[in-house]
């Protein structure tokens, strides 16, 4: 999603630098995020609906994190690819897709300072 919002801040303050490939690179992130978690909601609401022996969760969990985590990976290098493409068209701050969560606000704190 940051990296919509990095395509859309080109858009507003810098059109003249906006390529029209970007918005569709932005869009098409994000629906392959959004893809990937209603594919894993089914897999999880299908398992449940099959009364399948909780003997298995812990496997069937692992299997679904570790194809959740391989999809996430390819999507952020993606993010990133363009985000960086972005940046060297506008060298005028960063993009959010590179800062990440680090911009908490007062009111909140960045995930790296928070503890369990």
């Amino acid at each position: 999603m940051s990296t919509r919002f990095d395509v859309e801040v080109v858009r507003r303050f810098h059109p003249e630098q906006l390529r029209p490939e970007w918005s569709g690179e932005g869009q098409a992130l994000c629906r392959a995020l959004g893809t990937g978690s209603v594919r894993a909601m089914r897999d999880i609401i299908a398992r449940v609906r099959q009364g399948a022996a909780p003997s298995g969760d812990e496997a069937f969990s692992q299997e679904l994190a570790a194809r959740l985590r391989a999809e996430e990976s390819e999507l952020r290098e993606r993010a990133r690819n363009l985000a960086a493409r972005l940046a060297r068209v506008v060298p005028v701050g960063r993009p959010l897709t590179e800062i990440g969560d680090r911009v908490a606000t007062p009111l909140q704190r960045a995930r790296a300072e928070v503890r369990p």
